[in-house]
Order: structure tokens, then sequence, then C-alpha cells
């Protein structure tokens, strides 16, 4: 599953990326981000995801499709 959220008209962003426990491993989610984000991307300038890194399998496939890591600054209250 992925979805559409908060796209602007230079920025596509694609949220809720998951695959099913018993589907993972057949390269379904790359097959769907990729086609995802060449949707967002029409008519755009990027396409942009947020991901935990400490979930390798998810990152590493974002790299194969030409996502870059970039680092972003989380407040916590104290």
């Amino acid at each position: 599953m992925a979805a559409d959220a908060w796209s602007t008209a230079e920025t596509g962003f694609l949220a809720g990326v998951t695959t099913r426990p018993d589907a993972r491993g057949r390269g379904l989610a790359a097959a769907l981000c990729a086609w995802a984000a060449d949707e967002l991307l029409a008519g755009r300038e990027r396409v942009a995801l947020l991901a935990d890194y400490a979930n390798v399998a998810a990152v590493a496939t974002y790299h194969k499709l030409g996502f870059e890591t970039r680092r972003v600054a989380a407040a916590k209250q104290l």
C-alpha cells in the first residue's frame, strides 16, 4: 500500500508505504513505489517520502529507486 499525501505543486509526497508480512521479499513494494513515484513526479520537480532509517529493507528499496537519504530534524517536548 502507498498513498499520495500532502503533495504540493512542486513536490509529490509518498506516504503510508507498507507490505503485508506474508507478501514481503517479492519486490511488490519496489514495483508499487516505482509506479507511485512516477505518477507523483508527473508535472512536479521532485518526489519525497519519510522513512524510518532503522527500516533497513525499506531504505534499501528507496535507494534502489533513486531516492536519496537526507536527515531531517525533529523536536521533542521536554
